[in-house]
């Protein structure tokens, strides 16, 4: 899924010449960073990015020689939530809109809201557009 950890492929182990030494080489990704140092490719993700990328690599041999293998990658998106504060007016309830700084990529997103785990000093209700409603304690 979207901002994988960095893996690894060794390409001499899917390219094989048993009487020379291969020179590698990748081409088609233009949203996965991927290097290749001695013979060993490392797939690094470009941040919040998803979608389908076709990527061929190629080993090609001293006498110019050379032998492809595609691979097709699929990177699944995710929701991106970052963490939400606000500044209350004592005693007087105030309304948040918790995901207006989220990003959620796809368009079958599903998002619901968790309120069991609430604040200290008062409490929230979730509203019909996605916002919340906190109302502080008396005094709060």
């Amino acid at each position: 899924s979207e901002d994988f950890d960095a893996y690894t492929i060794d390409l001499n182990e899917v390219f094989k010449d048993s009487d020379s030494s291969l020179e590698f080489s990748v081409s088609g990704n233009n949203s996965i960073q991927i290097s290749i140092v001695n013979g060993v490719a490392t797939i690094n993700p470009t941040a919040d990015w998803n979608g389908k990328e076709t990527i061929t690599f190629t080993a090609k041999d001293p006498s110019g020689e050379s032998v492809s293998q595609t691979v097709d990658f699929t990177v699944a998106p995710v929701a991106d939530i970052v963490a939400d504060k606000a500044t209350v007016v004592e005693d007087t309830p105030t309304i948040i809109n918790v995901l207006g700084n989220d990003t959620f990529e796809g368009t079958d997103k599903v998002v619901s809201l968790d309120t069991n785990n609430g604040p200290a000093n008062g409490t929230v209700s979730v509203n019909p557009d996605g916002s919340v409603t906190y109302t502080p304690n008396d005094n709060y």
